[in-house]
């Protein structure tokens, strides 16, 4: 039995006693845990404190058989465990090849071909001039330029033209 500390209700769940004493103070007043020296002024608050007591876990994964007392490390454990963001039920798409994590498989496809791993080790696109080698067309198209005269990236600061974007951009670094 659980006796409330403000009066002679008494009753037989923890989570009853815990109504009945908000019901005395209110949430805006701190209260006390019956069972314990810990002082709480939330209501919600305190519920999640009963389940201390009570070992009670009431937060299930839909996919495995961990429970917890809380929402919040439920949501916790789906993202890492589980690679699920509970709050959009998005699935976390995850590079094997290195840390990086995405909830968007454009960004993931992006991230596998601007990275130094890409999707395929294969290398189909081959420069006619000489033995280059590509995974990506656009890379091939770069690359082209070099050995043609078109320069399409021209910098506005002193008309120097360059191939690729990457190339006047590392340039405009001189301009600083």
């Amino acid at each position: 039995m659980f006796s409330c500390p403000s009066c002679r209700y008494t009753c037989t769940q923890i989570k009853t006693l815990g109504k009945h004493i908000f019901g005395h103070t209110g949430s805006s007043r701190i209260t006390k845990c019956p069972m314990c020296d810990i002082c709480i002024n939330n209501k919600d608050k305190m519920k999640r404190h009963f389940y201390i007591h009570t070992g009670e876990r009431p937060f299930a994964c839909a996919k495995c058989d961990y429970k917890s007392s809380r929402k919040d490390k439920l949501n916790n454990h789906m993202m890492s465990i589980h690679s699920v963001n509970t709050a959009t039920g998005d699935k976390l798409f995850i590079c094997t090849k290195c840390e990086y994590k995405s909830l968007r498989r454009d960004k993931m496809k992006r991230h596998m071909l601007t990275s130094t791993h890409s999707l395929t080790d294969e290398k189909p696109f081959v420069c006619t001039e000489c033995d280059y080698k590509s995974s990506r067309k656009g890379w091939l198209k770069d690359h082209m330029r070099g050995h043609s005269d078109e320069r399409p990236f021209k910098c506005h600061l002193c008309e120097i033209r360059f191939v690729t974007r990457y190339d006047i951009i590392s340039h405009m670094l001189v301009h600083i």
